[in-house]
């Protein structure tokens, strides 16, 4: 999927462009450093960790996002907006993943819907 016009600080520099993003192409190298930087196994707990907008794991996503583009780093030099990748991200994943004609969730097994309330993050308290 593409997270589009989308600003993530490396190692201090803002880079504003289309960010390229598959699952599928996380390597076992990068699950084995998300294990160990956040105590987060691939691809068990990321959805509930994305959902509770838990900042490890969303530097952890920017991270994959950043490296799946051609930028290597380290987790702790990425930064961005946590709200703000959570809609950029979403919205690229809406693209990729439209609601069934009848309004049903993906039946993809282990797949997230970022529209449905158990799996959106709560951004009113955030942005009240």
């Amino acid at each position: 999927m593409v997270i589009k016009d989308f600003p993530i600080t490396v190692s201090g520099s803002v880079t504003r462009r289309d960010w390229v993003y598959s699952d599928s192409e996380v390597t076992t190298a990068q699950a084995v450093i998300l294990k160990k930087e956040t105590g987060l196994l691939w691809p068990v707990g990321w959805a509930e960790a994305m959902q509770q907008s838990d900042p490890e794991a969303i530097q952890a996503m920017m991270w994959l996002v950043v490296s799946q583009s051609g930028q290597q780093c380290q987790i702790s030099d990425v930064s961005g907006s946590i709200l703000g990748f959570l809609e950029a991200y979403n919205a690229a994943y809406q693209v990729e993943n439209p609601p069934a004609p009848d309004g049903e969730a993906d039946p993809t097994p282990g797949a997230v819907a970022p529209d449905s309330p158990e799996t959106s993050p709560n951004t009113e308290s955030a942005t009240s």
